[in-house]
């Protein structure tokens, strides 16, 4: 009897060593648990505090991007269009700053805008600058008459190009340059029963070539008031009356080709050649014809 009580009391002993290291290690996995938990908690705060300053920071782009837009004089040195104070805006805030650089011909803008949201911070830069219609070998800003600026079959635009309205496309004409339009669609012929697509060719009628490519709901921009055309007019290097056609890169036997523009009278064909590099502003200024009621 002795012997078998002195095995049972071992045994006793032995379990209970057994469920003191069991619980030690079932103590020590939750508090692992915990911890992984409390880290995956703390990255998905720390992930949606990254998401929201970036998103602050994204507001405060396009709130300087506007105020950019309204100023008449645009500033020359470093400021904060907002003032010194951060702009609270939901869960965080942001501040924006107006960097100009005035060393280049047409001065660069840099918005600066640095969004915080908790203990997350995000900087975002845009650069902005003005936009001339010179810029454009070709701009539209209103269609008006039969319809849209078309362009054909055997046309090549060497250039770029902007419309506040719809383009047209007839045929295959080549665009080697960029071209824009604020409205959401091109107007193709289609074999004469015209359609508006958002599409880049309306194949088998109608394949343009984008070489370098297109935007379709561009920004509008805004045309010159008409109490300023006088200002373009005086600084035109060329003055044409409303019976004037004009053609750029005309084709002739031995004649001009690109970095030309010719103009003659409407019904004749007395071209006036001008080569594009002699004219110092780059302005050229057409009246519209009179109409005739």
């Amino acid at each position: 009897m002795r012997a078998l009580t002195g095995r049972l009391g071992n045994q006793r002993g032995s379990t209970i060593a057994a469920v003191t290291m069991l619980g030690v290690i079932m103590l020590v996995l939750a508090l692992t648990v915990f911890r992984f938990g409390s880290m995956d908690a703390a990255l998905v705060v720390r992930d949606i505090d990254a998401a929201n300053a970036f998103w602050l920071a994204e507001s405060g782009i396009e709130r300087g991007e506007s105020w950019l837009r309204a100023q008449e004089s645009l500033p020359e040195e470093e400021m904060c269009p907002f003032g010194e104070t951060p702009d609270t805006l939901g869960c965080g805030h942001y501040d924006v700053a107006i960097i100009p650089d005035m060393s280049l011909a047409r001065p660069v803008y840099t918005v600066s805008s640095n969004g915080t949201s908790g203990t997350r911070s995000r900087v975002l830069e845009a650069d902005v600058s003005r936009v001339a219609f010179s810029d454009y070998l070709y701009y539209v800003n209103r269609n008006v008459g039969t319809g849209p600026a078309w362009f054909y079959t055997g046309e090549t635009i060497d250039g770029p190009i902007h419309s506040n309205g719809e383009i047209g496309i007839a045929g295959d004409p080549v665009f080697t340059d960029v071209i824009e339009s604020a409205a959401s669609t091109f107007l193709y012929y289609n074999d004469g029963t015209p359609i508006s697509l958002a599409t880049d060719n309306n194949a088998p009628h109608d394949e343009p070539d984008f070489q370098e490519g297109y935007v379709l709901n561009g920004t509008e921009m805004d045309w010159i008031a008409q109490a300023d055309f006088h200002v373009v007019e005086d600084r035109a290097d060329l003055t044409l009356g409303g019976g004037h056609k004009l053609v750029f890169g005309r084709e002739t036997d031995g004649g001009p080709g690109p970095g030309w523009v010719s103009y003659s009278k409407i019904n004749k064909n007395d071209w006036t050649d001008v080569e594009l590099s002699t004219l110092a502003n780059g302005v050229i200024y057409r009246h519209l014809p009179q109409r005739r009621l």
